[in-house]
């Protein structure tokens, strides 16, 4: 049972939020913005936690701004008024928006003395600052730490290109960037252009590893840690520079035999995911993650049924999620075939005694409303829109299973 919202959350290097994070009976802390839970941790008293705003109050705000823009960090007016950023003496306003509502405010995150950022309105399902600007695909999309950031880098790139940025510091950024998965997956190229400390290095690369060979990674120069900083050091064009020359991300992958001894130590565990018949994980030893078992045969010999037999297993063994592209049928097509195998009932078929009684059962014991994900490809089956969708499905939904029946 929730005790007490609009907490702080302990992550004060990471997160930083002032009061997005929640205390339930149990004594454990639940943060809404980097989506971690915190146990045995003191709950603190602060004043941000007072100090969070009436969403009518903002809202009317930033309507009735002038959008004076920011002399400091060298945002015009324009840009300010672009991306709906309110500055004030001792306040500011940013606009978030949804895709339900691109022209008025969801949410308002607001800049505090004492770099306090109180939210007001529905920030969980705002989008990233800036994203309802900017049409999906294109060449370039530029993703920064900040807000101020986002709108400089917009500038010092010409006002050419869609820059927007994540919603809660470095710590929420993977979670940000997955929610947002496909609008930001759409452009050709991802810069990521966050805070030149260890903090946005690490959410950096742990975003650039969910996009692969799209991501590029910024590198400030000497002395700038953001993009803002670039025009208080009058280097605008150190940072196109830098922008342009950004580093397509390759992970990490040399390693020495020395520093295997220790792994070599630790027994291969067994898989999770296992065949449903006992000769095939006899002979394979189960279905082994990042491995890609090719099955061939002759049309119509019941390959999709295989991997229908397939889903079925995993679903009822185990609590993966699986995801699924079967591209010669609809989704209610595989859904009643998986569904039907658990109902022992071949209810694809018409007329086919049924209750929605026994449809109920196979969606709780299967976990069928939360655990599998469809593409609906509509007939798209170019190679990098397949590509593109199972690694969304595995990175963004955490599908253990993917399936690809073409």
């Amino acid at each position: 049972m929730l005790v007490k919202n609009h907490i702080p959350c302990p992550d004060k290097v990471g997160c930083r939020s002032s009061d997005g994070a929640s205390l339930d009976d149990s004594g454990s802390i639940w943060c809404f913005v980097c989506e971690k839970t915190f146990k045995d941790q003191p709950v603190e008293e602060t004043a941000s936690v007072k100090a969070r705003p009436s969403f009518v109050d903002v809202a009317h705000a930033l309507a009735t701004s002038d959008f004076a823009g920011n002399a400091a960090r060298g945002i015009t007016a324009e840009t300010a008024r672009l991306y709906r950023c309110a500055h004030g003496t001792d306040k500011t306003h940013y606009g978030y928006y949804s895709k339900q509502s691109p022209a008025q405010p969801v949410a308002i995150k607001t800049r505090l003395a004492g770099k306090m950022f109180p939210w007001s309105g529905d920030e969980k399902h705002a989008f990233l600052f800036g994203q309802q600007l900017f049409p999906a695909g294109g060449k370039f999309v530029t993703i920064t730490e900040g807000e101020e950031d986002a709108m400089a880098a917009y500038q010092l790139t010409g006002s050419k290109y869609p820059v927007v940025s994540i919603k809660n510091g470095a710590s929420a950024a993977l979670t940000n960037c997955k929610t947002h998965y496909e609008w930001l997956e759409s452009f050709e190229t991802i810069v990521i252009c966050f805070d030149a400390d260890e903090a946005g290095h690490k959410a950096a690369k742990e975003v650039a590893q969910l996009f692969g060979g799209k991501s590029k990674i910024m590198k400030h120069i000497a002395g700038a840690k953001d993009a803002c900083d670039y025009y208080k050091l009058g280097k605008a064009a150190d940072f196109v520079n830098a922008w342009w020359r950004a580093e397509r991300y390759t992970p990490d992958g040399i390693v020495s035999g020395e520093s295997l001894r220790e792994a070599l130590k630790t027994p291969v565990q067994p898989p999770k995911l296992f065949y449903p018949w006992r000769g095939l994980n006899r002979m394979l030893r189960g279905i082994r993650p990042a491995e890609l078992v090719t099955w061939c045969a002759g049309s119509g010999i019941g390959k999709s049924s295989m991997l229908r037999e397939i889903v079925v297993n995993t679903l009822q063994s185990t609590d993966e999620s699986v995801g699924l592209a079967f591209l010669e049928e609809t989704p209610e097509r595989t859904m009643r075939g998986i569904a039907g195998l658990h109902m022992n009932k071949p209810i694809h078929l018409d007329g086919v005694d049924y209750t929605g009684e026994e449809v109920d059962d196979a969606y709780l014991k299967l976990g069928l409303g939360n655990r599998v994900q469809f593409w609906e490809h509509w007939g798209s089956s170019q190679i990098d829109n397949v590509i593109s969708r199972l690694r969304y499905m595995a990175k963004a939904m955490g599908s253990s299973l993917l399936v690809l029946d073409h």
